[in-house]
Parts: structure tokens; sequence; C-alpha cells
């Protein structure tokens, strides 16, 4: 009885995060990578469930930020990296080059918009 009591235990022990449905979607995403839009909103519903649980597993911020990025919301992708890079310090070195990178690239952006402005009015 103490066997089976144990087997049962185990079988449902809790997990430390909150995955939600990411292993599905991210084979999805791998399998048809064109569907980013769907995949991003599958890691916005597992971002929702983690942080409901209060248990959002490494990396899931990150992950969420590269697929905001990937559909061209660089504003939001910069908030998930900051998320990241603040609930585990362990990434902070990698999300800090990543939100750096994005940054200095942006600003060229928009110097390079600026001078093309510039050159337009002339």
């Amino acid at each position: 009885m103490a066997v089976i009591g144990t087997v049962v235990a185990a079988c449902s022990a809790k997990t430390q995060y909150e995955w939600g449905d990411y292993n599905k979607a991210l084979l999805s995403y791998y399998k048809n990578p064109q569907e980013v839009a769907e995949f991003s909103e599958k890691l916005r519903e597992s971002v929702e469930e983690a942080e409901g649980a209060g248990k959002v597993p490494p990396g899931l911020y990150a992950e969420y930020g590269y697929a905001l990025l990937e559909l061209g919301d660089e504003q939001a992708a910069l908030a998930y990296f900051a998320k990241e890079q603040e609930t585990w310090p362990e990434s902070a070195y990698l999300m800090t080059k990543v939100i750096s990178r994005l940054k200095e690239m942006s600003s060229a952006t928009a110097q390079s918009d600026n001078a093309q402005n510039d050159q337009e009015d002339l």
C-alpha cells in the first residue's frame, strides 16, 4: 500500500514552474516558423498562466520578447527582455547585451530615417 501511495504522489508531483502549452507551441513553431503570430499568442497565454501561478520559468519572458520582436513590436520586446533580466538575475548579462544591441539598432535606424527625410526635403 505504501508503494502505491508513493507512486501516486510521484505522478501527481507539482512542477516548479508553470509552462502552459509552451512545449506544444514551440514544436509547432519549429515545424512552421512562418506562424510566428500564432506562436506569439501561445507564448502570451503561457506567460499569463505562469504569472498567475507565480511560477514563471526561466527564459519564457525572453522567448516571448523575441517573438514580439519578430512581429515588429520592439517596445514590447524590450519590456519582456527587461522582465527576464529582473526575474532571472543569471540572465542579466545576456539580456543586457540584447537590450543594448536592440536600442543601438533602433537608434541607428532612426538616425538613418532622419537623414533620408532631410535628403528628401532638399
